[in-house]
């Protein structure tokens, strides 16, 4: 028993030492076999790591949008001389901003202009618009969630100069005691130190571009928002900004090589484009039918905001937009006051692309469809006539007229499926009714006028299926 033990033993030792012996042999044949590349390949190796898309370097920022301005309350900075109150349409701001990004922080001076209308005075339809300008010093600190997706916080200091135009005369009313009457105002300027704090989130699409959409909140010290019959009533700003903005680094990242636009499609391809920017309403001289009265309105830079839905087929375009355009009054019969021009565009657009061999592509087209307008006068304004001015009644009016447009841009091909363009557009309507005026003999007059507007707009589309 003991010698079959011994036996055993031995020989389970002989295989062990064996397999010991063959496996590492056999695992260093399979690697030289493999290396002469006999048709047993090694692993492929890791992907490389994907690149930082938060670059260092210098870099600039144009942002747009619409921006919410709260109520102004208003009291005389010394003993009780004037008290006001004035609430605000939506308006618009446009900015620039030049900086340099350290790793994840950013570090910016920031220049914006910003735009209200006035939507009533004293809780009555009246007044004109108060336009400013921020500047001040930010930072900001990037959280990058993904390869392209860049959530980001910051807060600014700097300064705002604001400047208020609320016409020759305001009217007030007080329920309470049945009485009623007229306050004279002058345009008033002034600064104040400024805050502001901002949230966004970025896409960067390569490298040295970001999309930006962000929201920024505006506050300031007191400053001086109205001169009331010769007193200086004060307030605070406080404002709330939504931007759409595009943002270019200089250096500090690999150069991109500029997507090539896409052949042209043999089936049609569906896309969405929004755009916005300044508006330039050209002068309105309204009259009557029969020329006896008539109204010289001329405006200040306002903006738009739209939007398309179309089909791309090849090099041609077409697409159905819709546009919103306000603009302010600056002046009715060469007098500060009035209240502002607003409305909607609905038009089908055809539209052809000229492809340079590069990213860019310079494109025009026409349109043609219809404006739905808005004319506001305030109720009363001031006309000049021979014997000096009157006041006269001119009434809102809401019309809908064909107008038609004319379109020329350039785009610039981000990726395949992403277009950033910049465009003018020229939008036309013969002829709409603005108003009626009724003067102090009690006749009534329905004014009509051309409406004529320049558009200069920057914008982003996107084709799907690409």
């Amino acid at each position: 028993m003991d010698v079959d033990n011994k036996y055993i033993g031995m020989n389970e030792m002989k295989k062990r030492i064996a397999v010991a012996f063959i496996l590492p042999c056999s695992l260093m044949c399979h690697s030289l076999y493999a290396e002469e590349d006999h048709g047993l390949k090694s692993p492929p190796p890791p992907p490389p790591p994907a690149p930082n898309f938060v670059p260092n370097g210098f870099y600039v920022t144009a942002s747009a949008g619409t921006s919410y301005l709260e109520k102004q309350r208003s009291i005389a900075d010394e003993a009780y001389n004037g008290t006001g109150i004035v609430s605000y349409d939506w308006g618009f701001n446009a900015g620039v901003s030049l900086g340099k990004q350290v790793d994840l922080w950013r570090f910016e001076v920031q220049m914006t202009y910003l735009y209200n209308d006035m939507d009533k005075v004293f809780d009555i339809d009246q007044g004109n618009q108060q336009q400013g300008v921020w500047y001040g010093f930010n930072v900001l600190r990037d959280f990058p969630i993904s390869k392209h997706w860049i959530p980001y916080a910051g807060f600014g200091v700097g300064g705002i100069t604001i400047n208020s135009s609320f016409g020759a005369l305001s009217e007030w009313s007080d329920p309470t005691d049945d009485t009623s009457g007229f306050v004279s105002n002058e345009d008033s300027s002034d600064s104040a130190f400024a805050y502001q704090a901002t949230v966004g989130i970025a896409y960067q699409p390569i490298p040295e571009m970001r999309l930006l959409a962000e929201v920024r909140h505006i506050g300031s010290s007191q400053f001086n928002n109205w001169t009331q019959n010769s007193n200086k009533l004060e307030s605070y700003y406080q404002s709330t900004l939504f931007n759409l903005g595009l943002t270019y680094y200089f250096d500090g990242v690999p150069k991109h090589k500029p997507t090539p636009p896409p052949p042209p499609a043999d089936h049609a391809l569906f896309y969405l484009s929004l755009s916005g920017g300044a508006s330039y309403l050209e002068e309105q001289i309204a009259t009557s039918e029969n020329g006896v009265a008539g109204v010289k309105t001329t405006f200040d830079t306002g903006y738009n905001v739209g939007g398309s839905i179309g089909i791309k087929y090849n090099n041609w375009r077409t697409e159905l937009q819709f546009t919103y355009l306000s603009d302010e009054m600056d002046k009715v019969d060469d007098i500060a006051q009035g209240n502002k021009v607003s409305g909607n565009w609905y038009g089908l657009n055809l539209l052809h692309d000229f492809p340079m061999g590069s990213a860019w592509i310079p494109y025009a087209g026409l349109g043609v469809g219809l404006i739905d307008m808005e004319t506001k006068y305030d109720g009363s304004v001031y006309m000049q006539t021979a014997s000096g001015s009157e006041m006269v009644s001119l009434d809102n009016k809401t019309d809908t007229s064909v107008a038609y447009q004319g379109i020329v841009g350039v785009g610039f091909q981000a990726t395949e499926s992403m277009r950033i363009f910049g465009e003018y557009r020229h939008l036309r309507a013969p002829e709409m009714k603005s108003t009626v005026l009724t003067n102090t003999d009690g006749y009534e007059y329905d004014l009509k006028t051309a409406y004529q507007n320049n558009l200069f707009n920057i914008g982003m589309s996107y084709t799907f299926g690409m």
